[in-house]
């Protein structure tokens, strides 16, 4: 009797350790699963803050909570830059893309007017020519204005340098005035022009220059009222080159004014059929 009642007092308490080792186990279970939830909630934080930005299309950077551990901050700090330089990228293509639209708009459809002219009745060879060989100029612009618009998406890229190089101003200007003789006497507009007779060479990318000056002459020509004045002043000091247009304008609201100056925006009275930057 004695030993049989040993063996039950053994078997009730390998019952109780056996409990108490589980109980153990779950309560040290609960207690790892608390404190790693707990220590991993800035992580998941920080981890929802990437999904809102992806999904949001947020281009800011995305917030690194308080509390995340201090091992992981220079981590997510770095997968901040590299995001942010991937919005960047992508910015830079878009951008790239709108601009490119606009300025092979005109060339193309200039090209186009011109071939469609030339095959709409019977001309001569001599007149044939003469249109093959303007169409060809407009194509030669066209693949200067890629080459130029690819250097610069390049260059903000950082993939290449600038490729700067010396050349005198004036003739690009003189060039497409002449190119713009045509919209001139078409709109009867007067222009009047103050250029120098000689000029210090600039120090630039010629190809980037000429899209600037052939935006700023076109749209003063094209967004000028008929019969008005378009003024164009040409000034150096030292180093410093300065163009200015001047044109009329007509139903300009004060409230354009600040818009006007970011990329493709026109008045808001602007035709639906008008280009132009």
């Amino acid at each position: 009797p004695e030993t049989e009642s040993l063996f039950l007092r053994l078997a009730e308490l390998k019952g109780h350790l056996t409990r108490g080792a589980n109980a153990t186990l779950i309560a040290i279970w609960g207690s790892i699963f608390a404190i790693s939830r707990w220590s991993l909630r800035p992580i998941r934080e920080f981890n929802d803050n990437l999904l809102e930005r992806s999904t949001a299309g947020n281009s800011t950077s995305t917030e690194i909570p308080k509390k995340l551990p201090s091992e992981l901050v220079g981590l997510a700090k770095t997968f901040n830059v590299a995001l942010d330089r991937v919005e960047q990228a992508r910015v830079r293509e878009k951008d790239f893309a709108l601009h490119a639209a606009h300025e092979l708009r005109t060339p193309v459809s200039g090209a186009y007017a011109t071939l469609e002219q030339a095959i709409h009745r019977p001309r001569s060879s001599e007149e044939l020519t003469s249109r093959i060989i303007e169409s060809l100029n407009i194509l030669s612009g066209m693949r200067l204005t890629l080459d130029s618009l690819m250097g610069l998406a390049r260059l903000r890229g950082g993939i290449d340098t600038s490729l700067r190089s010396s050349f005198d101003p004036l003739p690009i200007i003189h060039d497409f005035l002449a190119l713009a003789h045509g919209a001139i006497g078409q709109r009867r507009l007067s222009i009047d022009t103050d250029f120098p007779t000689t000029i210090q060479p600039l120090v630039s990318d010629p190809g980037l220059f000429k899209i600037i000056i052939t935006n700023l002459i076109e749209n003063a020509i094209r967004h000028s009222p008929p019969s008005s004045m378009v003024t164009m002043r040409v000034q150096q000091q030292g180093s410093v080159f300065r163009f200015s247009t001047r044109n009329s304008c007509e139903n300009l609201r004060s409230e354009d004014i600040t818009r006007l100056f970011e990329p493709f925006q026109r008045g808001s009275k602007a035709a639906d059929n008008e280009g132009g930057h």
